[in-house]
């Protein structure tokens, strides 16, 4: 008797937990509104100190400069139906068909460099 009690008990203990981790990975998922990104750190020529008088000399001026964009990264994540052919010898094969739609890199491209 007190062992079934403590099995029932320890079930009970178990599915407390998994129902209290899954309200927490649900809510883990919602992480907010998002903070708007900071303002970048340009200046331009003139947004410098006005000019020194003519006897001193003038500082060499530093200005920030936009980063350079890192190379675009790009990979077919879908292929096509199955393709089957035959070759020389009368074998036949087959193959995923990739030329689904050939311009779809370049139009991906087109819209992420906006």
């Amino acid at each position: 008797m007190r062992s079934r009690m403590t099995v029932a008990l320890g079930l009970a203990f178990a599915a407390l937990i998994i129902v209290a981790g899954a309200k927490w990975a649900m809510a883990a998922k919602s992480c907010g509104v998002k903070s708007p990104p900071a303002t970048p750190h340009r200046r331009k020529a003139a947004e410098s100190v006005p000019p020194l008088p003519l006897p001193a000399t003038p500082l060499r001026r530093t200005e920030k400069k936009r980063p350079p964009a890192p190379p675009a990264l790009v990979g077919k994540l879908e292929y096509g139906k199955i393709v089957w052919a035959t070759d020389e010898n009368g074998r036949r094969y087959s193959y995923r068909d990739w030329t689904t739609d050939p311009l779809d890199i370049i139009n991906l491209m087109k819209l992420t460099n906006r």
